[in-house]
């Protein structure tokens, strides 16, 4: 077993995010928002969900 979620939490799935309309990320953790990315972080984050969901 790995040593990352030993204890199984993310298969919850407590994270979620939405994109804006302008390309911003925002990042939540049970509700609650924890991380707002924009410019280039965001870029490189929806590429790779892009890459992920495909």
């Amino acid at each position: 077993m790995s040593n990352i979620d030993k204890r199984n939490r993310l298969s919850e799935e407590p994270f979620t995010y939405r994109i804006t309309k302008k390309g911003t990320i925002v990042i939540y953790y049970k509700g609650k928002q924890i991380k707002f990315l924009k410019d280039g972080e965001a870029l490189r984050l929806i590429e790779r969900i892009n890459e992920v969901e495909r």
